[in-house]
């Protein structure tokens, strides 16, 4: 099956091959001025009810969100920020759009 003329299909086998997903995208100029920062003692009172000597309750606030896989450095490019899912709870929308 020739696949060069449907960009398409060409398209989703290139994703199906990659090893990037969307997931891992780096957004680099997302800061922590555009997320819910204000959220993070509930992130550490939920960690807290879950286990009282939880690792995140010594934690600064980017060290969690590096240890929840939300800031990411991509060895390739060397570039480094949050990934698809740490930028996608941001102020605007108050709510986590994946």
């Amino acid at each position: 099956m020739d696949i060069t003329d449907s960009p398409i299909q060409l398209q989703n086998m290139y994703n199906r091959k990659s090893n990037t997903y969307a997931e891992h995208k780096i957004f680099p100029y997302v800061t922590t001025e555009e997320l819910r920062m204000d959220l993070m003692d509930k992130v550490r009172n939920l960690a807290k009810s879950k286990n009282p000597d939880h690792p995140w309750l010594k934690m600064s606030d980017e060290e969690i969100l590096k240890s929840a896989g939300l800031w990411e450095k991509d060895f390739s490019s060397g570039i480094q920020g949050y990934n698809l899912a740490g930028a996608a709870y941001d102020k605007k929308t108050s709510t986590w759009t994946l």
